[in-house]
């Protein structure tokens, strides 16, 4: 019942309302895009390759990293002087702006870390319960009694799990 009321309403508006055409010219402002591309670009690179496809201190990651401080700090009086700037940074005289961006960088950078809390806690908590592994102690604090489950004298290699809670 509610697509052909829709599409009478759709209809009646397009024929019957008549907007106003105003027509103004813009200037894109290419540089300042430019740059906060590269700049932006340089930073997700460092934060995805560093430590896992390169080492922090190789000369890939070394190189970004001075890419990203010029381009960024380029980027600001480029932005001062655009006609029609991509980020007008008047934006950031309003305390409110300001206060919500700082807050937005803060729980981006620290939601990043909660990644390890499952990996780092859970997981190993969850493969001891699982593989019935003591935590702490021998067999004996277990409640095992000798009976080889988890017990050095037989062969098996003892999970990593006390040894990531200590």
């Amino acid at each position: 019942m509610n697509l052909p009321i829709g599409f009478i309403a759709l209809a009646l508006l397009a024929a019957k309302l008549k907007l106003l055409k105003l027509r103004t010219e813009h200037r894109i402002d290419w540089l300042g895009a430019a740059l906060l591309s590269a700049g932006i670009t340089a930073l997700v690179l460092i934060t995805t390759w560093g430590g896992n496809e390169y080492d922090w201190g190789s000369p890939q990651i070394l190189g970004l990293v001075p890419l990203a401080v010029v381009t960024l700090a380029l980027f600001v009086p480029v932005e001062r002087r655009a006609a029609e700037p991509i980020m007008p940074l008047g934006l950031f005289r309003n305390r409110n702006f300001t206060l919500i961006s700082l807050e937005s960088l803060a729980t981006s950078i620290s939601s990043v870390f909660w990644w390890a809390i499952p990996f780092a806690v859970v997981v190993p908590l969850l493969a001891a319960f699982i593989k019935e592994i003591p935590l702490r102690g021998g067999p004996e604090q277990a409640g095992d009694q000798g009976s080889g489950q988890g017990d050095d004298q037989d062969g098996a290699v003892r999970a990593p799990v006390p040894a990531a809670l200590d």
